[in-house]
């Protein structure tokens, strides 16, 4: 397996470096992309390697928490009194940073793979201790913790709906315009599986886009203005409130890249 996805590799890249222009080299990663066989053994691979004890993740690393301490009798009934402990469900939108496109990438096939499991904002593979994420140190608290993302997803094939997003909907290339979309897809999902107790658990979705917007700007300066930016987003999360109950909605700034 590890041999055949070494010859795939060099085969690009030896291509690359004896002059393939970039529309051939787009061809190339989108065959590569739609053989499903290459791609789920690529994955495996790279997950045994990441796997690995402190390959890359650094030294082991304890809680620095206490778990048990507080009042974990009784349910939140306000946003404004919400602990880890009573989060039951979690959830995402956005683009490829919330889907972890390449998270694993240690070759330019790595780019390919949502690493959806190890999404900072809803991923859920391993522990605490090896994968630092919101899922992860909310699970200290509620170890039953639901709609976290697991493994991957392939963005040219399943990308959303792969069977192991949980509640991750966001897509890789998400602009604001289509966080609309994205709300309805999570809200619809939640309902649809009856593990979630759509009405009493308590939820929190981060909402997170903007780097796409940034870049397109400079394409259609009328289309990705702030205020069109801001109109996007703003019916994004008129939908997540009026359709969620108990629900934190974590929205985070585009990031500063000036």
């Amino acid at each position: 397996m590890q041999f055949t996805i070494a010859i795939s590799v060099f085969s690009i890249l030896f291509s690359i470096n004896v002059g393939l222009n970039i529309d051939e080299y787009v061809k190339e990663i989108d065959k590569l992309s739609l053989n499903e066989t290459f791609v789920e053994e690529y994955y495996k691979w790279s997950f045994d390697l990441f796997s690995q004890p402190d390959y890359l993740y650094g030294e082991k690393m304890n809680f620095p928490c206490n778990p048990s301490l507080g009042d974990n009798k009784t349910t939140a009934t306000s946003v404004h009194q919400l602990r880890p402990s009573d989060v039951k469900v979690i959830g995402a939108l956005g683009d490829s940073l919330t889907a972890a496109l390449g998270a694993h990438a240690i070759t330019i096939a790595g780019l390919l793979v949502e690493n959806r499991g190890l999404s900072w904002s809803i991923g859920g593979d391993h522990n605490f201790n090896k994968v630092m994420s919101l899922p992860n140190i909310v699970k200290q608290y509620t170890p039953n913790l639901k709609g976290y993302s697991t493994k991957f997803s392939i963005s040219f094939l399943n990308g959303q709906n792969s069977s192991n997003n949980g509640l991750n909907v966001a897509k890789s290339g998400g602009r604001s315009y289509h966080m609309l979309n994205q709300a309805q897809m999570l809200i619809d999902r939640i309902k649809a599986d009856k593990t979630y107790d759509f009405n009493n658990d308590w939820k929190v979705v981060t909402f997170f886009v903007g780097g796409n917007d940034l870049c397109d700007f400079c394409v259609d300066t009328n289309m990705h203005t702030p205020e069109e930016f801001t109109g996007y987003v703003r019916d994004a999360l008129d939908l997540l409130h009026a359709s969620l109950p108990r629900t934190f909605v974590n929205l985070v700034l585009v990031l500063d890249i000036r």
